[in-house]
């Protein structure tokens, strides 16, 4: 039998705690742990083959491509984005008076 520790954190959003065995969240943290790296492996494979279509498709110097039943598209799109940090720095006053407080949850298992 492997040995869990339990850290106590505040309990912010005041839900219940769920008591469970130790070796099934440790299976369970263990399997959460396997997948996160078979995501990892995947996206390394989606990228290679994105890199792959955009070097064909610069080699054709195309930004739109039909190959088969696929459409495949590579092309510059201008957008416009507010500066928060150059707003920020110009009108610190301004900012302060409209940034507001978030809460987040973390979830995290190494």
């Amino acid at each position: 039998m492997s040995a869990v520790t339990i850290m106590k954190q505040p309990n912010v959003f005041k839900v219940p705690t769920v008591k469970a065995k130790p070796d099934s969240m440790e299976a369970l943290a263990s399997q959460y742990k396997k997948l996160q790296q078979q995501i990892k492996d995947l996206e390394a494979q989606l990228d290679a083959t994105k890199s792959e279509l955009v070097d064909g498709m610069k080699q054709l110097d195309v930004d739109e491509l039909i190959a088969g039943d696929n459409i495949i598209r590579y092309k510059k799109i201008e957008s416009n984005r507010f500066d928060s940090t150059a707003f920020k720095k110009s009108h610190p006053e301004l900012h302060s008076e409209f940034v507001k407080p978030s809460m987040s949850t973390r979830f995290t298992v190494s």
